[in-house]
């Protein structure tokens, strides 16, 4: 059957979704590469490989099932922050005006439940398109970004998820990040209510102890905000039968390798969450080339509960001779960092 969709306007002040109909007729994703092609015609990199999560073989499809969820995560480069730094890459190829339609057909391509964008300072026009493809969002702008020194709007973290999915219950803010408690929407009357506990977040940039400090407030600051969301989720249950299952996933710009103060505190201190990517599944999530030289490492995350979930399937690495010599972003892909995503499937409850 042939799935109804929604003339794209030209100009997107135009026409709009009413709240009503949004997720209930989203625009097929032919449509939209043919429109974003129309609007860039250079080619975004083809789609990444699927694999799977153990194997590592490559597998056929990213889609989910009825007891499954998907997650991406990216930080999608902020307009006007730092594209003159990039000293391999022409500046005028990085437009804003280019680059925002390779962004939206990344996140589109994907096609995950759950998508988390980090130095997003172009919300309502982004939030507007994903509401075509069967979104609703929530961002948070940065309390003083540095984006607002070069004149362009504030950045912030922006979260998007399917109506069809998830209903989104409460949102917690946090320091350079949120909390949101999401109901699956998937699970059966005879079960048990089955939640999600999504933080987004990206951690402060720069090394240095004053920086080091900050990233360490901040991820205290988050790390509470799940704690109330749980709480809140359970306290909203007490009483019923039976009780609800609450799954974690924490993702996010860290701004912190695997050796990093971050990622060893996750592990010191939540010993029951997991990265979705071994190592060796995500060498490098971002790759520059700045005046000082080459910066390639992996900083980007996708943390889970593995009481509660499994990763099955997760988006491939692009491999370096995708953008050797000059890395990213280019004409071809929007952002100095990779897009990073996982499968889900909810373990039986313990």
């Amino acid at each position: 059957m042939t799935t109804p969709s929604l003339p794209i306007p030209e100009d997107l002040t135009e026409v709009l979704v009413p709240p009503l109909l949004r997720g209930i007729f989203p625009v097929p994703l032919h449509e939209l590469e043919a429109f974003v092609a129309r609007q860039n015609p250079v080619p975004l990199l083809p789609r990444p490989q699927v694999i799977d999560a153990v194997t590592g073989e490559v597998v056929p499809t990213f889609e989910t099932a009825n007891d499954s969820f998907s997650v991406l995560q990216f930080n999608m480069l902020a307009d006007g922050l730092g594209l003159d730094s990039f000293v391999r890459v022409d500046e005028a190829k990085l437009a804003w005006e280019k680059r925002k339609w390779h962004i939206l057909l990344l996140i589109a391509r994907a096609n995950a439940d759950l998508v988390c964008v980090e130095e997003c300072n172009h919300p309502l026009w982004l939030g507007l398109w994903m509401s075509k493809l069967g979104y609703g969002y929530t961002f948070l702008p940065k309390a003083r970004s540095p984006c607002r020194d070069f004149g362009f709007p504030d950045d912030g973290v922006a979260v998007f998820y399917k109506h069809w999915v998830f209903y989104p219950d409460v949102t917690h803010k946090a320091d350079f990040g949120m909390v949101h408690e999401l109901r699956f929407l998937h699970s059966r009357p005879t079960e048990r209510p089955r939640y999600v506990v999504l933080a987004a977040c990206h951690l402060k940039a720069k090394e240095g102890p004053e920086n080091d400090q900050r990233r360490d407030q901040q991820f205290t600051d988050i790390l509470s905000k799940i704690t109330l969301a749980r709480q809140n989720i359970q306290a909203t249950h007490a009483g019923h039968s039976p009780s609800p299952q609450i799954a974690v996933v924490w993702a996010g710009d860290f701004n912190s390798p695997p050796s990093g103060a971050m990622c060893a505190r996750m592990r010191a201190e939540l010993p029951w969450f997991s990265s979705a990517y071994s190592p060796e599944q995500a060498p490098y999530t971002t790759w520059k080339v700045r005046a000082h030289g080459e910066v390639r490492h992996t900083i980007d995350y996708i943390w889970y509960e593995h009481a509660h979930l499994v990763p099955r399937r997760l988006l491939a690495i692009p491999p370096l001779e995708a953008a050797q010599p000059d890395g990213y972003p280019n004409e071809n892909y929007p952002s100095d960092h990779m897009a990073i995503g996982a499968v889900f499937d909810f373990l039986p409850p313990v």
